[in-house]
């Protein structure tokens, strides 16, 4: 392997670099800033490859960086965003511009990384307040007048009762949507200086009373570590509010069961929590709208703005959510993040 190092004033910079191996993917060197943004010291980063760094999901893939470290090794230059996960298990996004550097004749690649993630915040908060206001609410509103304006006739035709009730259900979803604009206002400008240390496992059974006191036909069980501790804001609370809600209001049978769990993995320094239900299979379209890369016109109006402010709120603590198909029946709503250890 290469002995290559990064010039020395690559010390002084904040910007943060990495040295890789086109042939292997290896890291060869890293400055100060990479420690500070990987977590890892330099030695450490030197053990790893770019795989070890970077999350784990196929749109992050290491084949994927390994092809980009490729071409840009033969001059094509590489620009792309990108998810890291540092030594905590945070997850954190970067932009990554990939040059060929040549120091002593020996071709390799400079990778330049600057960390978005409070950007990458920011336009997701944009994202969703835009998808509300342009289409949510819209859409309800059409529809009350629309039964408004039918409720005015239907009163000769004594068929106001079904008209009145359609108006109080559009009601309720303009109500549900202000309160997600709300919870996102409460910790849009939280940083991680905002956090406290959690335990996941009281926040958890303090909503399943709550859950089971709500909708005593509802059965809602736990199962939760007691080391299952992360640094958190109430953003904490709303991901798991939202997700337990979604759980139960959209079960179509008497008796929703709704099993929560909290897991506390040591080795990869990471909280798993599942929400798992045995109610109808959440549609894909609604699952595509979490989709950082959805167009709006793809996006389907209904419970999909509830797991995009699900997403958004597990991003906002350094973690992510993914959703996936329960045997025999049902869903898991799966949030993973940071362990705190300390």
């Amino acid at each position: 392997m290469s002995r290559a190092s990064l010039p020395d004033f690559a010390e002084l910079l904040d910007v943060t670099l990495l040295l890789h191996d086109p042939v292997t993917d290896a890291i060869l060197d890293a400055n100060a800033a990479a420690e500070k943004l990987y977590g890892y010291t330099k030695a450490e980063l030197r053990e790893l490859t770019i795989g070890d760094i970077s999350t784990e999901s196929p749109r992050f893939s290491r084949d994927e960086a390994v092809d980009a470290i490729r071409a840009a090794a033969v001059g094509e230059r590489q620009e792309f965003e990108w998810q890291i996960r540092r030594a905590n298990s945070e997850m954190r996004w970067v932009t990554v511009r990939l040059r060929p550097f040549a120091p002593d004749g020996e071709t390799l690649v400079l990778a330049e990384i600057q960390e978005t993630t409070e950007f990458k915040k920011r336009a997701r908060r944009l994202q969703l307040l835009n998808r509300i206001i342009r289409h949510n609410l819209r859409n309800e509103m059409t529809v009350v007048m629309g039964h408004a304006e039918s409720l005015e006739r239907a009163l000769e035709d004594e068929d106001y009762e079904r008209q009145a009730e359609l108006i109080q259900d559009v009601a309720e979803n303009v109500g549900g949507l202000t309160k997600s604009v709300s919870q996102i206002e409460n910790i849009a400008t939280n940083d991680a200086s905002d956090f406290s240390p959690t335990s996941v496992a009281a926040v958890l059974e303090r909503l399943a009373g709550e859950f089971e006191s709500t909708y005593p036909h509802a059965t809602v069980s736990l199962d939760a570590d007691e080391d299952a501790r992360i640094a958190a804001d109430r953003g904490l609370e709303y991901v798991l509010e939202h997700a337990i809600e979604n759980a139960v209001e959209h079960h179509d049978g008497a008796a929703p069961k709704i099993r929560l769990e909290a897991t506390a993995e040591a080795a990869s320094s990471r909280v798993v929590v599942r929400v798992v239900d045995d109610g109808p299979p959440i549609p894909q379209r609604e699952i595509d709208a979490i989709n950082p890369d959805a167009e709006f016109s793809e996006i389907y109006h209904g419970t999909g703005v509830g797991l995009f402010v699900m997403q958004w709120c597990a991003e906002s603590l350094g973690g992510n959510l993914e959703i996936r198909d329960n045997t025999p029946r049902g869903n898991v709503a799966e949030f993973t993040f940071p362990l705190l250890t300390e």
